[in-house]
């Protein structure tokens, strides 16, 4: 719903047809996700010039992640589940005996 890919919508494509008795949930879960706002990190130049630094040495390492970079994949991490939570609260749970 964020960033969505050919798999993700098929996905999503197909549980709208095999559940369209949830399909105001849905709508209503994609317009929470779709109106979280958020808040860009700008990094320092002293950050900005100590990356480049290791870019042009060839020693930059992926590994290495930066407080705004991990700040945003906390909350991207927290708003997938929070509407994880949301859209499987809205549906009961059938369990086959």
């Amino acid at each position: 719903m964020i960033n969505p890919d050919p798999d993700s919508e098929l996905f999503w494509e197909t549980w709208k047809i095999q559940h369209p008795q949830h399909e105001t949930a849905l709508k209503a879960a994609r317009e929470i996700i779709q109106n979280f706002k958020f808040q860009e990190q700008k990094l320092a130049k002293e950050d900005e010039k100590e990356i480049l630094e290791h870019i042009i040495k060839g020693q930059y390492s992926e590994s290495k992640t930066s407080p705004a970079r991990r700040f945003y994949n906390f909350n991207l991490r927290s708003l997938v589940i929070a509407a994880s939570v949301a859209i499987i609260s809205c549906f009961p749970i059938h369990i086959g005996l």
